[in-house]
């Protein structure tokens, strides 16, 4: 399960930590199984503190995404210091496909990039058959969006998940 954290819950001083713990202990949702999404934004203020909680979160086995790259603002150096595990493709770029040059190249860059820094790769908004296919000739890992599935009521997601109904990736 992926959840997206917002860098005000980093800023305002929420304990970050203590919130996902007690979600954990709450719901009995295995940590491993939960990746937090963030994007470049969180480090705009306190760049140490978000990183010194992030790293807290993946030492109690939750993977950390950074979401929506590419479109962020604090350039490629931020990657160095945010302790991550997946690299989410904008969906700006994989709208752009399979036509446009610059998407495909922009993506082989990221893929590679990820691949280079031992990060797993996914694309965001996925919507034809046609991304999906130049998104794997590409080599990208994983791809989401409204081809595999559309976004649920949490009690019919929930449903769906118990019955252990495929989703394509």
């Amino acid at each position: 399960m992926a959840v997206n954290l917002s860098p005000r819950q980093f800023h305002d001083g929420s304990d970050v930590i203590a919130l996902v713990v007690a979600a954990l202990e709450e719901t009995g949702f295995p940590a491993e199984q939960l990746t937090l999404e963030v994007t470049e934004g969180v480090l705009v203020r306190d760049g140490d503190a978000v990183v010194a909680q992030l790293q807290a979160l993946r030492a109690l086995g939750i993977r950390i995404a950074i979401d929506d790259f590419g479109t962020g603002f604090s350039g490629l150096s931020y990657l160095r210091h945010l302790p991550a595990d997946i690299l989410k493709i904008d969906r700006s770029f994989v709208t752009d496909l399979p036509r446009g040059r610059s998407a495909v190249t922009l993506i082989t860059s990221i893929v590679e990039l990820a691949r280079t820094l031992g990060l797993d790769i996914v694309a965001e908004g996925v919507e034809t058959e046609d991304q999906r296919r130049a998104l794997a000739d590409l080599d990208c890992g994983s791809a989401q969006g409204y081809l595999f599935a559309r976004p649920e009521p949490a009690d019919r997601a929930g449903a769906a998940l118990a019955a252990g109904v495929p989703v394509r990736s």
